[in-house]
């Protein structure tokens, strides 16, 4: 049963992980719009933006480059890389808030919904969810490939709705 686990979080967190390192790589203007959200948030001394947005979007590279390989050990690797990824990024997030800082959330390509307390949330519930996969890599059994399917179709599902949360949050909204 733990090895259907890990592979709807690989999944998950492997889609995550790549659909936000594609809406940053597109193109000059989409990386640029997302290192003057870095700046924004005023977290970084100026001279570490550049570097420290470049260190975003390859380790979102990495990561799902790591989940996506059908090593045990890779994955887990992956996964641990994620949580610590979210981890930072939920934490600048918050100090940005804590500061009064209102930048965009550019973490899935253009948005206008600043920053706020569900990005917190939702950086750290990914984080959970990396950590929990990990912790539920197998180390043998059988694996039926049904099962291993559904798992991931659950994996992209809650990616979908992870990565519409702004979405979902707005269409919800009181007029």
């Amino acid at each position: 049963m733990q090895q259907y686990l890990e592979v709807a979080v690989r999944t998950l967190i492997g889609t995550v992980f790549l659909t936000s390192f594609l809406s940053k790589a597109k193109g000059r203007q989409a990386y640029d719009a997302f290192v003057a959200s870095v700046r924004s948030m005023r977290v970084l001394p100026p001279v570490l933006v550049r570097p420290v947005a470049a260190g975003v979007v390859a380790g979102e590279l990495l990561v799902s480059s790591l989940v996506a390989a059908p090593s045990t050990a890779t994955g887990v690797c992956g996964l641990l890389g994620a949580a610590a990824l979210v981890g930072g990024f939920a934490l600048a997030i918050a100090l940005a808030r804590h500061r009064g800082v209102s930048a965009s959330c550019r973490c899935f390509g253009a948005s206008s919904a600043p920053l706020g307390a569900r990005h917190v949330v939702r950086n750290s519930v990914l984080g959970v969810l990396a950590v929990t996969g990990a912790m539920s890599a197998p180390v043998g059994g059988e694996v039926r490939v049904e099962a291993a399917v559904t798992a991931a179709l659950c994996g992209l599902l809650v990616a979908a709705v992870i990565m519409a949360l702004d979405d979902i949050v707005e269409l919800f909204r009181p007029a």
